[in-house]
């Protein structure tokens, strides 16, 4: 009597009935599943928190308004040209 009548064997004891090699994992579905979602993940590094980043963007905000009031404030303008 073999072990596999014994006790029933595993799905995949039997010649006629494995996986082709490159269908063969040693890891679960959901694990590998999981696996590959974690990889194609962009992650980008956190170097600043998120309200200090709103800070910078303010903080662009305000240099770029008051770069286009000094470039078009016609009083700086008339100065510059020295009328």
């Amino acid at each position: 009597m073999s072990l596999d009548s014994k006790f029933g064997g595993a799905p995949y004891d039997r010649p006629s009935e494995a996986l082709p090699p490159r269908e063969r994992t040693i890891f679960r579905p959901e694990a590998l599943q999981h696996y590959r979602r974690a990889q194609q993940r962009i992650v980008l590094p956190r170097l600043v928190s998120p309200r200090f980043f709103l800070y910078l963007w303010l903080l662009a905000a305000l240099l770029l308004a008051a770069g286009f009031a000094i470039a078009f404030w016609p009083v700086l303008d008339q100065l510059a040209v020295g009328a």
